[in-house]
């Protein structure tokens, strides 16, 4: 192309059913119309006789690729020929010109959708309009083009430019604070250009969305601007609806920024959360500008012959560039972007043919020119690419390479190499992979203090000497383990339940032979081995509701609201899965009296929900106050959705047996404020206290009325586990909800039947304590 400068590269953007020119970027000299309507022309024939035309060659040395992205818009690269004169360019520079070129309009791509989503442009209404909102891109666009950032190499790797800080930790978590206090997972600290720290979810997003990102960052921050509030469209993850970039210059150089829904507002978030989350990190930040392009602190010690590494020239950016196209066009295979389909990816071609013919894949490579030597590493986690004097021995590459991955890589967790480079296959699962939220999960009557005791047992039995003889547990209610007999009727049923054959047995008593008789006629098969219904063993929950109306004083209760549970736990634990939903501000916050039994807090750290403390009286025998409730409530709902309040009556661990009155206070509560009432009854059997009674929940909700028996949602639990029973180990419980609406109940039962059922022994034990022995009987 003699009409541009040699080296130069012109973008043009035309729509692709029309060939209507939308904007020309690039070199000073635009092609003329006729030569833009012609290289349009040209793969428009193409694509009528059924080719894709991709790339070609002039005479010159120059260089054209066309791409059409959503059969709406065109994206034509034209290079002009390099320094050199004319004549044909040899198949090596050929092939990294096409690399450059290819990934370029991927990004230009992407950086159209990024400003004005993918809808407007593949769905083009009004060509003028889109010619005036395209303008915007521009900036970003010219930045792709130019190269105005020296030593930035994003656009062309798709791998983030990063800056390692002198203070890592410091300034991570307080992006993370950051972010989490304007309701986002994505945050992200810009210096000099690169990420200096960045949230979990920002580095999960796609590598090309992280460049883009990172380069409208310096855009921004070189408008000047102190912050702004400026829609944006994730070219891979959200690309038809925008979300709201938050960002905030906080030093010359350094720009912190999030990605956010409706709220904060842009004032809120400048006015406190920057003030509060930065300014006591101003000195912090101004070593991590000191750092400069060098992009890496002091403290990091790299060998003196590792040039590019550190920065000593103008001309190392150049040569590093060149080689990494050099190495990804014939060794290191790179990951494609999305917007490339098979088929382009097979036309591309990119890969040298001599290295298809090789059964492995590379994992190193070098180059050694007149300038330097350049060495290429390929680890399963890692791409290394290194410029190194001539003067150091191609022998001593490798060694080199892995000492510089090895400083560079420094705070990361270390990986085991062999002498060639190569790490052995790294875990899929790994502490920085796994489940986020199970690692917030803490459950303590399972955790670090029993773990120890379990360890002074082990040595007291190995004769080890203590100024003690025994471990006393006291984590957990256990009956059976702290010395207490089993009920004798309850295990006469099991054993006759599991063995059929002793039911001839004259030893055992006539009502404990009828009860088994009855639990395996309700079993498949008249088994105790098979599964049962997923709500649970019908005769099992009629005789719960029974149960339950004799309790309350004859209030009604419905079999079917009866759901047979793996111990309590597991039905509170399912409950709180209905109930959480939403994030950010629209998180679901559940209410849970301090101090508390820990699967609440375990199990709502696990489900993601918001963990909301109201406060016992210890002064007060540990009472619960109203006006407590009401505190945490209002706190709570600056930043989450509180839904439900759980109430563990008689409590865990402090005993405390709640009144009358204070549960109809408790009940008025839940309704006024609209939230879900759970009621943890499983010690309703254990009240000591002089003049304490126990009253359930529901039988309390029915006496107020239709006010509150009508509308109230409650679900009340109990289990085999506590109590005079004291089987713990057979886990068998009861829910019983109470006015949830029937399309959630139907949601309800889907979601137990994917554990099929509770255990079928926990629920006959569950049967035996509901309908212990009559007077009369023999087991009596």
């Amino acid at each position: 192309m003699m009409m541009l400068q040699d080296g130069s590269t012109q973008l043009l953007c035309l729509t692709a059913s029309s060939g209507v020119p939308l904007f020309t970027r690039g070199a000073s000299k635009q092609l003329p119309f006729s030569v833009i309507g012609s290289l349009n022309g040209v793969h428009m024939f193409g694509g009528g006789q059924g080719v894709v035309l991709s790339c070609c060659e002039t005479e010159d040395g120059g260089k054209v690729v066309w791409r059409v992205f959503h059969d709406s818009v065109m994206l034509i690269a034209v290079a002009a020929g390099g320094q050199g004169g004319a004549g044909r360019s040899s198949s090596s520079s050929s092939k990294e010109v096409e690399a450059r070129l290819q990934r370029l309009l991927e990004n230009v791509w992407s950086c159209m959708v990024l400003v004005l989503g993918q809808d407007e442009l593949a769905n083009v209404r009004n060509v003028e309009r889109l010619k005036r909102d395209l303008r915007s891109c521009f900036g970003l666009i010219d930045q792709l083009l130019e190269d105005r950032h020296e030593g930035i190499l994003g656009n062309l790797t798709h791998c983030a430019d990063s800056l390692l800080p002198p203070n890592p930790a410091l300034l991570q978590d307080a992006v993370q604070g950051f972010a989490q206090a304007a309701d986002s997972e994505f945050g992200c600290l810009v210096v000099h250009g690169r990420i200096a720290a960045a949230t979990e979810k920002w580095w999960r997003l796609a590598p090309q969305e992280v460049v883009l990102l990172s380069a409208l960052m310096r855009f921004l921050s070189a408008s000047g601007s102190s912050s702004c509030d400026y829609p944006v469209f994730l070219p891979h993850g959200s690309p038809t609806v925008a979300h709201r970039l938050l960002r905030f210059h906080l030093l010359p150089g350094a720009d912190v920024c999030v990605l956010c829904g409706p709220t904060p507002s842009l004032h809120r978030a400048e006015s406190g959360l920057v003030v509060r989350f930065w300014t006591p990190l101003v000195e912090t930040l101004r070593d991590c500008l000191a750092v400069g392009e060098r992009c890496l602190p002091g403290s990091v010690s790299l060998r003196p012959d590792v040039l590019a590494l550190l920065l000593i020239n103008h001309r190392c950016w150049e040569l590093l560039k060149l080689f990494y196209i050099f190495s990804t066009t014939r060794y290191f295979t790179q990951e494609e972007t999305l917007c490339v389909s098979p088929e382009e990816r097979a036309q591309r071609g990119n890969t040298e043919d001599f290295v298809l013919g090789f059964s492995h894949q590379p994992l190193q490579c070098y180059l050694v020119s007149e300038e330097c030597k350049s060495y290429g590493l390929q680890t399963p986690q890692h791409q290394l690419f290194l410029l190194i004097p001539l003067s150091v021995p191609t022998f001593a590459l490798p060694s080199r390479a892995l000492s510089s991955l090895s400083a560079t890589r420094r705070g990361v967790p270390k990986e085991k190499m062999t002498e060639n480079g190569v790490s052995p296959r790294a875990k899929v699962l790994t502490i920085d992979t796994m489940n986020p939220t199970v690692k917030k999960v803490e459950y303590a009557v399972r955790g670090p203090i029993v773990q120890r005791a379990v360890e002074l047992e082990r040595e007291l039995s190995e004769g080890m000497k203590k100024p003690f003889a025994e471990v006393i547990k006291a984590n957990i209610g256990d009956a059976h383990a702290m010395g207490q007999q089993p009920i004798t009727f309850f295990r006469q049923v099991l054993a006759l339940c599991s063995y059929p054959e002793l039911l001839n047995d004259s030893t055992f008593p006539e009502d404990a032979k009828s009860r088994a008789r009855r639990i395996l006629q309700s079993c498949g098969g008249n088994s105790m081995g098979s599964y049962s219904a997923s709500q649970g063993i019908d005769s099992v929950r009629q005789d719960v509701a029974r149960y339950i109306e004799r309790r309350d004083g004859g209030v009604p209760c419905d079999p079917d609201n009866i759901y047979l549970t793996t111990g309590a736990s597991d039905g509170i634990v399912t409950m709180l899965k209905l109930l959480v939903c939403g994030e950010g501000e629209t998180r679901t916050g559940v209410m849970i009296s301090i101090p508390q039994y820990p699967l609440y807090s375990a199990a709502l750290a696990e489900l993601g929900a918001v963990q909301i403390n109201y406060y016992l009286n210890e002064e007060k025998c540990w009472s619960l106050d109203i006006s407590e409730l009401q505190r945490a409530l209002d706190e709570a709902r600056h930043h989450c959705n509180p839904r439900a309040l759980c109430i563990i009556n008689p409590g865990n661990p402090t005993g405390q047996v709640q009144s009358r009155e204070c549960i109809e206070d408790v009940i008025r509560f839940a309704a006024k404020e609209r939230l879900f009432l759970m009621a943890d009854e499983v010690y309703q059997d254990n009240v000591y206290a002089d003049g304490c009674h126990f009253h359930s929940f529901k039988k309390v909700l029915f006496e107020m009325g239709p006010e509150y028996s009508n509308t109230v949602e409650l679900a009340s639990f109990h289990s085999t586990s506590k109590c005079y029973m004291g089987e713990c180990g057979f886990r068998g419980g009861y829910m019983e909800i109470i006015n949830m609406d029937s399309e959630v109940k139907a949601q309800l039962t889907k979601l137990v039947s994917v554990r099929l059922c509770p255990p079928v022994p926990g629920q006959a034990l569950m049967d035996l304590v509901v309908n212990p022995p009559q007077p009369g009987e023999p087991s009596v």
